[in-house]
């Protein structure tokens, strides 16, 4: 628990950061490329909005990608979990919230070319950018210590 305690503001901006970015680089645009390619392969004709598009780009990669990498920075500093091990966590968590509500999960199994293209697909995405932004919460993490340490300390002697 003390592991928690320090620097906790810096643990959570880092992750906001990280999660935000990677959420608008990586998450909602590659969840929107796998929707494309689900529409492509299934024989229906399925529509797209620029609406769709920038709630997926906009809501599902900003502010799920950055609540996400909140969670994950604390739960990397509190547990002391490397970034691959944090970046499978939140795969199977992201792709088991998607597999709860019956209509997704319907739609996993009835659209496209079926469940064994689909869920890879979506899981893949989901796991790039875990990595993604398990990447950049290191980064700005260590960028913000980097500036701690080299404050000048007095030690008592």
């Amino acid at each position: 628990m003390a592991k928690l305690v320090t620097g906790w503001w810096r643990t959570i901006g880092a992750g906001l950061l990280g999660g935000a970015i990677a959420g608008v680089l990586v998450l909602g645009p590659g969840l929107r490329l796998a929707m494309r390619t689900v529409a492509i392969l299934d024989p229906r004709r399925v529509e797209f909005t620029v609406e769709g598009t920038f709630f997926i780009v906009v809501f599902i990669g900003v502010i799920l990608g950055g609540v996400v990498g909140v969670l994950a920075a604390l739960l990397r500093k509190g547990l002391g979990w490397s970034g691959p091990i944090m970046a499978g966590v939140m795969t199977i968590a992201l792709i088991g919230l998607l597999l709860l509500d019956t209509g997704l999960r319907s739609e996993f199994v009835t659209l496209g070319a079926g469940p064994w293209l689909n869920i890879p697909m979506f899981t893949a995405v989901i796991f790039g950018y875990g990595m993604f932004a398990n990447r950049l919460i290191d980064r700005f993490g260590k960028k913000r210590s980097l500036v701690d340490a080299e404050k000048w300390v007095e030690v008592p002697t």
